[in-house]
């Protein structure tokens, strides 16, 4: 007798089971309606870089920027071109990951080079791109530390005004040893 009952018993819990998988636990419908939350689907691209800037040097470019702090990036991408500015699906990738800066140096002296900065998160979606396009020269390289764009005593009155003097001084013909550029 103890067989029966622990059959008829095995036969409830088989049962039970087979009810809860066709039509969920007690309680709930079995219209397709979960009653719990639906997971959701992350559409939203991270924001673009910030403070992109690019800088000829002889046989080279530079590119430094600032990442989004979104809190699902996964990293950045720069496409290269020499035609058109590139897209988020156009153009060579050249760097892919999550460093703020990157040395082109696959690149040839007196050529248009247009860079498309793209920040992308896990779940594929591509911020709009930053662009910009440089044109890498003879001579010697200009390196941000060559720049010295962020040199601490530029505080206070004139200090916007001196940065970007430095800015466009960079790369211009005669101009691109440590001296000129820091004077």
């Amino acid at each position: 007798m103890p067989t029966t009952s622990r059959l008829a018993r095995t036969h409830h819990l088989v049962l039970a089971l087979v009810l809860v998988l066709a039509f969920g636990p007690a309680g709930c419908s079995s219209d397709g309606d979960s009653g719990g939350t639906e997971p959701t689907i992350d559409t939203t691209a991270p924001n673009p870089v910030t403070d992109l800037l690019v800088l000829p040097g002889n046989g080279e470019v530079s590119l430094s920027w600032t990442n989004p702090y979104d809190s699902d990036l996964a990293g950045v991408r720069i496409r290269r071109a020499t035609v058109a500015a590139p897209t988020d699906t156009t153009g060579e990738v050249v760097y892919e990951g999550l460093a703020t800066s990157y040395v082109d140096r696959t690149v040839a002296n007196d050529t248009e080079y247009y860079y498309g900065v793209f920040a992308y998160d896990a779940a594929g979606n591509v911020s709009s791109g930053v662009t910009r396009t440089c044109t890498p020269h003879v001579g010697a390289p200009v390196t941000f530390a060559d720049a010295n764009l962020e040199q601490p005593l530029l505080r206070g009155a004139g200090a916007e005004r001196e940065v970007a003097s430095r800015r466009h001084r960079i790369g211009r013909p005669g101009r691109s040893d440590p001296a000129a550029v820091a004077g």
